[in-house]
């Protein structure tokens, strides 16, 4: 992102979603350094290539409260 990190996006958009938005962190790359730092802030992990049923699976039980 040109303007700021993934570690930087995430920490500002909970504060603008006021922990009403679930924020799902999606990589080809598990081993990078980047993902390392916001594996722990988001809500969800999908890991790419991905199949839509293990999608679906992740957004279900959030579905109720988004």
């Amino acid at each position: 992102m040109p303007r700021m990190s993934g570690q930087e996006f995430v920490t500002e958009a909970r504060k603008i979603a006021n922990g009403k938005t679930l924020i799902l962190g999606l990589t080809g790359c598990i081993e990078s350094d980047v993902w390392r730092g916001i594996y722990h802030l988001v809500d969800a992990r999908l890991h790419k290539p991905f199949i839509e049923n293990i999608f679906l699976d992740l957004l279900r039980p959030h579905l109720g409260t988004a």
